[in-house]
């Protein structure tokens, strides 16, 4: 396979497959090769500057950065054959003799032995020698990933058929990756107490905002300080995910974690083999001062009704919103929807119940020099939020529309306040500050306006706190419903949201725009993406992030769920039916 991969790229860009422009349902079309020995390929191939030994040698591009991405893709129906083309066309913008930091391989489930491709990947890219290499003695790379439904790659995606793609990154000398697997929810035993040492001093100190991080701990504004990305896959059976991500959010506050879960059944990659059954989890952990890394869901949940307050909760089970059913509560939102939503699919959005100050109550604003700066966002940071008795809450409108619902539990009717609803009356006080006063009245449409304008401005800045779960059962015994694992906590923002196409379509549109334009402000400074997109979700993510944001190196896969952070500064969760985008600054 190294020699197939070597004879591809010494022959040059006319050796490397051609390519169509994908059909109207977002598959590829193939076509002959330029080079006849070579199998029909399935992606996008537009004109791209080819890696020199010159580049490989100077370990840094023409504007003077140390990182640099590559990403491939093939739908040959021999594995070493696609992983040979995936890997060529890698090498073609990385550099033939540049060894990469760190490879994800994304395989579909197509091929008969598909746990082969990790050993082929590992033999590609392991240092050969010579005096090109940008570093005299490179340790090898880092490889991780899964068996897929689809690949992401290239100049294109497949969701059908068989499929390889890969994405490797040249992080550069001062970066330090650190590969690891779990088998559980605890911190990953290959991290030695010295690299744990430094992952917990990278990033800024809890209480900075993100968008400062240019400076040091120290105050030195000339020294940059440390960024940690996390990318991880790991089974879809994996209910512990959610913990292992606290854990990492807990150990190093300023890390940004992002992945996906295999096909169920699939396998799963580490160290250039397939990992056995007993690991859940593999991924890389990336520390360095020369990259920063921004995280962004991709979704279609638009929200509807008032927020309310959990009050009751156990294992996955919402019993009671604001001291009533929970069944009650989401049924009397549902009955108020206008006849054009009430026909879309449901989900449920959970806040955090108790979070620091790092990262504001709702997720909003925008954070200057650490990627987009969404329009009517404040561009000097998160909201401004205070902290009740242990639980931060914005001053915004998720906060006022739990106020409205709080005058309803602290005000009952003579003789009907159970000692339940004054404990459930007590958790939204708490929360939002509010005891019996009252406030103007707002009507649902100014509560629910002022949501959707939260939304769009938290869908552009990293998030608006709230993990969306699908309603999977209600219990009429009990007036509960239930949406699976999820730690749930009383005091944590409760909101009702639609699965809407066309707001999630606009959203996208307008995050992908402010990407690019950022990106242009600041001179280019972009170097590589990484997305894991739902088979269930929006299929046309990729596609529309390469129209839109134009020449990064972009890989990823189809999941069975998406890993990321619910807004900025926040833990990791595991998503359905999302796309999740991780990009890579030059810091």
């Amino acid at each position: 396979v190294a020699s197939a991969v070597a004879s591809l790229v010494a022959r040059g860009a006319e050796a490397l497959p051609s390519w169509s422009a994908p059909g109207a349902s977002g598959v590829a079309l193939g076509v002959r090769s330029v080079d006849p020995a070579l199998p029909r390929c399935a992606r996008v191939r537009p004109a791209r500057r080819l890696a020199t030994d010159a580049d490989a040698g100077s370990g840094a591009d023409a504007d003077g950065s140390s990182m640099r991405f590559g990403s491939g893709l093939s739908n040959n129906e021999t594995l070493s054959v696609a992983v040979a083309e995936a890997v060529a066309e890698v090498k073609a913008t990385l550099g033939h003799d540049r060894v990469p930091s760190w490879v994800q391989l994304a395989v579909s489930a197509d091929y008969p032995d598909p746990t082969r491709a990790a050993a082929f990947v590992a033999e590609c890219f392991a240092p050969a020698g010579g005096a090109n290499l940008a570093s005299p003695n490179p340790p090898p790379p880092a490889v991780f990933g899964g068996v897929v439904t689809g690949c992401i790659g290239g100049r294109g995606q497949t969701m059908d058929g068989p499929s390889v793609s890969i994405v490797a990154a040249a992080m550069g000398p001062d970066v330090e990756v650190i590969p690891f697997t779990a088998d559980d929810a605890s911190l990953p035993k290959q991290v030695t107490p010295a690299q744990w040492a430094r992952l917990m001093a990278s990033g800024e100190d809890s209480s900075s905002p993100r968008h400062s991080s240019s400076a040091s701990s120290s105050g030195d504004p000339g020294v940059l300080r440390e960024s940690v990305a996390v990318l991880a896959l790991c089974r879809p059976d994996f209910i512990e995910i959610d913990d292992l991500a606290r854990r990492v959010h807990g150990v190093a506050p300023a890390s940004v974690v992002v992945g996906g879960a295999v096909k169920p059944g699939g396998a799963l990659f580490a160290n250039g083999a397939t990992c056995d059954e007993s690991i859940a989890a593999s991924g890389v952990f990336v520390r360095g001062r020369s990259f920063r890394v921004t995280a962004h869901s991709l979704h279609a949940c638009r929200p509807v009704g008032r927020a309310v307050t959990l009050t009751r909760a156990v294992d996955g089970h919402v019993l009671d919103l604001d001291g009533r059913s929970a069944g009650d509560v989401l049924s009397r939102t549902l009955q108020e929807l206008p006849d054009h939503v009430s026909g879309l699919p449901v989900m449920l959005g959970v806040g955090e119940g108790g979070v620091d100050k790092q990262g504001g109550g709702d997720g909003e604003g925008g954070h200057e020099g650490d990627g987009v700066k969404p329009k009517g966002v404040d561009k000097g940071g998160p909201r401004a939020s205070r902290d009740v008795r242990g639980r931060v809450v914005d001053d915004g409108s998720v906060a006022a529309g739990i106020a409205d619902v709080a005058r309803m539990v602290k005000r009952p009717a003579p003789g009907e306040k159970t000692e339940k609803r004054a404990k459930a009356g007590k958790i939204v006080e708490d929360v939002t500050g509010k005891g019996g006063s009252r406030s103007a009245a707002r009507t649902h449409a100014d509560v629910e306006a002022d949501a959707r304008d939260a939304a769009r401005d938290g869908y552009a800045s990293g998030g608006t706190g709230y993990v969306y779960r699908d309603i999977v059962m209600a219990d009429r015994e009990t007036g509960g419903i239930f949406i699976g694992r999820h730690s749930l906590e009383n005091g944590a923002p409760v909101r009702l949201h639609v699965r809407d196409n066309e707001w999630g379509r606009a959203r996208s549109r307008e995050l992908m725009r402010l990407v690019h334009e950022e990106r242009e402000a600041r001179g280019g400074g972009l170097r590589g993406a990484v997305m894991y997109t739902c088979v269930s979700g929006d299929r046309l993510h990729a596609a529309n992030f390469r129209d839109r944001v134009p020449g990064v190196e972009l890989g990823g896969g189809y999941t069975s769920g998406e890993l990321g952070p619910s807004a900025v500064g926040r833990q990791s969760h595991m998503h359905s039916h999302t796309s999740v985008l991780g990009l890579f600054w030059d810091a």
